[in-house]
């Protein structure tokens, strides 16, 4: 149980989810998924350190997490993951001078929002303090980091294919962070931020995400359609889509952390490891 808390709690799930969504892009690109390529492989470190430097932040600055359950199993693992961290940062400052100059300047834009996500730079105020910014905040840096970045990096023409992937995975990630917000309804009625669930309650909250799933299955047919994506990969994409969507109709704001970091987040990396496993080369 202490491992799987440390991969949970210590963001090592959702770094492995952000690496295997950003190779998928690759591999859509035309190139052979390869574990070691830079571009993947920072996008992971700095999920990595991003997503451990959020709740330290939040809780000097906010003081909002001191009986947040999630941040105290955190503290179990400081120490080691503190350190960690550290380590992935620095393997960030160096994988970052590998890159392209136009990913390097993507990726500051990237990290400018993530920092403003957790950072008070706005009057005292963070990104995801301001009405409904959140989830859009999140879609977007996920999107440009996992699709548009592969393509800058590998210094692909962009064009409508590049765009229809890219909102493709916007929609997805939209579709997984809404279930999210309606883990934290307690938190975000309690600290005044203004969410789509708290807005239209749980159960459209739920169709509207289902709805984002079925236009990113539309999005795979006109790929398909315009050769980007095989039939082996539609099919498989189609149903990643669907297992998603039955993930989404079992979520309650009650449902633990297992089921929002393991399943709900777990869709992302789902996608990637299908495709390998459908015997795409390595």
């Amino acid at each position: 149980m202490k491992i799987i808390n440390l991969l949970v709690y210590g963001n090592f799930l959702i770094a492995m989810c952000a690496y295997a969504q950003t190779l998928q892009t690759l591999y859509f690109l035309g190139y052979p998924f390869s574990f070691g390529q830079s571009l993947p492989v920072f996008v992971a470190f700095a999920t990595f350190f991003l997503y451990n430097i959020h709740k330290p932040i939040t809780f000097f600055l906010k003081n909002q997490l001191i009986d947040n359950q999630r941040f105290l199993k955190t503290k179990t693992f400081s120490i080691p993951l503190s350190i960690l961290t550290v380590l992935a940062g620095l393997v960030c400052l160096y994988l970052f001078f590998q890159l392209q100059l136009a990913t390097q300047v993507s990726l500051l834009i990237a990290a400018f929002f993530s920092l403003a996500y957790v950072l008070p730079i706005f009057n005292g105020k963070r990104l995801r303090d301001f009405p409904y910014v959140k989830i859009f905040t999140i879609a977007f840096v996920w999107s440009l980091v996992t699709v548009l970045l592969p393509f800058l990096d590998t210094q692909t023409t962009i064009n409508r294919i590049t765009l229809l992937i890219l909102s493709e995975k916007s929609f997805f990630v939209f579709a997984l962070t809404l279930p999210f917000d309606i883990r934290d309804m307690d938190w975000d009625t309690k600290t005044d931020v203004k969410t789509i669930p708290l807005s239209i309650g749980v159960k459209k909250t739920k169709i509207l995400a289902l709805f984002c799933l079925f236009i990113c299955a539309i999005h795979v047919i006109l790929l398909f359609q315009l050769k980007t994506y095989s039939l082996k990969d539609t099919g498989w994409l189609i149903t990643s889509y669907a297992i998603s969507g039955m993930a989404v109709g079992l979520t309650q704001k009650e449902k633990n952390d297992y089921f929002f970091y393991g399943l709900i987040d777990g869709m992302l990396l789902l996608q990637t490891v299908f495709l390998l496993l459908l015997g795409h080369n390595v």
